[in-house]
């Protein structure tokens, strides 16, 4: 695995730890407060994963579609990771 893909792998995990003590906050008010909490957030997620990898795509040009591949799915993967996490919390 790329060095750059560690990196990335890194940074999701900390914005997972701050993603979930928000939501966890939220959980403790409306419900509608939860939704619009979880919403922004996948959607910060998601604009600064795109940001990240443009960012560094634009300074280092090789292996792009691989890197690019290899974000997104460390990305999906700590998404889904989240979704199935609140679920159970959520149920109890």
């Amino acid at each position: 695995m790329p060095t750059s893909l560690h990196i990335f792998n890194i940074a999701y995990f900390v914005l997972a730890i701050f993603t979930h003590s928000v939501l966890m906050r939220s959980t403790k008010k409306t419900g509608a407060r939860f939704i619009t909490a979880f919403m922004g957030m996948v959607t910060l997620k998601l604009l600064l994963t795109m940001a990240a990898l443009g960012i560094y795509l634009y300074f280092f040009k090789e292996n792009k579609v691989s890197l690019g591949i290899g974000v997104f799915v460390i990305y999906m993967a700590y998404t889904i990771f989240e979704v199935v996490f609140l679920q159970k919390e959520l149920r109890k």
